[in-house]
């Protein structure tokens, strides 16, 4: 079984123009977990199919440690880091 990981840390407008992108990411694969911003956390019926969870806009290192975690664990096959800039 292939897990991908996809971050979206941003802003709910930024989350709209990457949804194509995301769903052609996704396609491909059996398991997809979704990190998405506390602003974009309303939206997450865009991703039904999905595990999505809620992290800080401003990430703190817990945040950070818990992502961590969450890669060592599940050894994903890919991550992707959405980010508009």
């Amino acid at each position: 079984m292939s897990k991908i990981l996809i971050l979206k840390n941003d802003r709910a407008g930024d989350l709209f123009t990457s949804l194509k992108l995301i769903s052609s990411i996704v396609k491909d694969f059996d398991d997809t977990k979704i990190y998405l911003s506390e602003l974009n956390f309303s939206f997450s019926f865009f991703f039904q199919n999905f595990k999505v969870e809620k992290i800080n806009y401003n990430l703190s290192i817990l945040d950070k440690i818990r992502i961590l975690f969450d890669v060592i664990i599940n050894k994903y096959e890919k991550i992707y880091i959405i980010s508009p800039k």
